[in-house]
């Protein structure tokens, strides 16, 4: 079974949100899509060792670098950099956070959670940006906290494929519990229990970023308003499926229904009608969110900080 930290854990909802896009940028965004999904199944595929594993995603990193490849994921994705403008460090950031699944892995804290969720999920954020032409400065830092948002819905929904892999996400911070080993906590009812708790205080802080980045998306053009609103509204949603059905995070996979994405959608449309125009949305960005990243940002790279401190 492939665990999920991953785009194609987020392929339904990506293809549903996808299918308002115009047929042209469908095709950018597979493009997008399927090299993402590449190195999301080097780092969890079953086929290499982490060794391999580990060459394999450097020498990735070296063909983009060249600008050079055999593989057509990463020669689409070489050819898609050309001509939308994508910043390569955005790729290699993408790699980094994967190389970071190679390990065991026990988050200490909200900051550790942060900038791997900016290095999975707030990197694509951004080159979706890049694919739908979004160039105001002011708008990326919303694209990054959705992404960022949207991976924290991915580590609550998986906790129990996770622990399987020996990943833990949830930060220690946020844990009411100790453990002596991943398998300990599978096994033990009154652990699960107390991190379904804290899984649950993950989710709220997630509907706070969330709540920032619908900022950005009421300021994206109109045509992709719609769906990115989507995107962020089913994924959200997943969240508030788990608030309710606590009981469930360890017994089954939880998903939003064909008929309730029906819904939200329909929602999404309503709300664009007719709230848009009370929604004067402003610049807060989430404060915790910005600080982390800022600093980490300017250590990694003085011409992408995002955000402005």
């Amino acid at each position: 079974m492939h665990h999920s930290k991953s785009i194609k854990k987020r392929a339904k909802t990506f293809f549903w949100a996808s299918l308002f896009f115009s047929k042209s940028q469908q095709k950018d965004i597979a493009v997008l899509y399927s090299f993402c999904r590449y190195i999301d199944d080097i780092s969890d595929s079953h086929e290499f060792d982490k060794t391999e594993a580990k060459k394999k995603l450097e020498s990735v990193k070296k063909e983009l670098k060249t600008l050079k490849s055999q593989n057509p994921q990463i020669n689409n994705f070489i050819q898609l950099k050309h001509k939308k403008k994508i910043d390569l460090n955005l790729a290699i950031e993408l790699i980094n956070g994967a190389k970071k699944d190679l390990k065991k892995v026990n988050l200490k804290s909200i900051e550790e959670l942060i900038i791997y969720s900016y290095q999975v999920a707030g990197t694509v954020g951004l080159m979706m940006c890049s694919l739908m032409n979004v160039t105001n400065k002011n708008l990326l830092p919303f694209a990054i906290e959705l992404g960022i948002a949207m991976q924290f819905t991915n580590i609550s929904r998986d906790v129990k494929e996770d622990l399987e892999m020996n990943r833990i996400y949830l930060p220690e911070s946020f844990r009411s519990f100790n453990f002596s080993s991943y398998k300990e906590l599978l096994n033990n009812n009154k652990k699960k229990n107390l991190m379904v708790g804290d899984v649950l205080k993950l989710i709220n802080y997630s509907n706070k970023i969330y709540k920032s980045s619908m900022n950005g998306i009421l300021r994206l053009p109109f045509k992709y308003k719609l769906p990115i609103l989507v995107a962020s509204r089913l994924y959200q949603n997943i969240g508030f499926i788990i608030l309710k059905r606590r009981k469930q995070l360890f017994r089954k996979r939880i998903y939003v229904s064909r008929l309730k994405k029906m819904y939200i959608t329909l929602n999404c449309i309503l709300f664009l009608l007719f709230k848009n125009n009370f929604n004067k949305s402003n610049d807060s960005y989430h404060k915790e969110v910005k600080i982390i990243l800022s600093n980490y940002l300017r250590k990694y790279d003085e011409n992408s900080a995002y955000y402005e401190v």
